[in-house]
């Protein structure tokens, strides 16, 4: 898992559709899942910082109630290689 280079930040806001799309347009190129009421966003290591990424979701008027930073899970994994090829 650790091969990839990627990191997972999951975060738990107010209306986390709303805000799994902000992040989406934000960032085209990455993966953005919505796992009920959890976001997960995979990122690649030294991209861009934690904080950027959740200002991006603040600035468009999302509250953040948690978020912590995982390391890709074998779904993320399979997902991210469907989509590079």
């Amino acid at each position: 898992k650790l091969e990839l280079g990627m990191k997972v930040l999951e975060i738990i806001c107010d209306r986390p559709r709303l805000a799994a799309d902000t992040l989406k347009k934000a960032y085209p190129t990455w993966q953005v899942q919505l796992y009920g009421e959890r976001i997960q966003l995979l990122f690649p290591e030294g991209e861009t910082s934690v904080e950027n990424l959740l200002d991006v979701i603040r600035k468009a008027g999302h509250s953040i109630v948690e978020h912590r930073i995982t390391i890709p899970s074998m779904e993320n994994v399979f997902i991210n290689r469907m989509m590079n090829k």
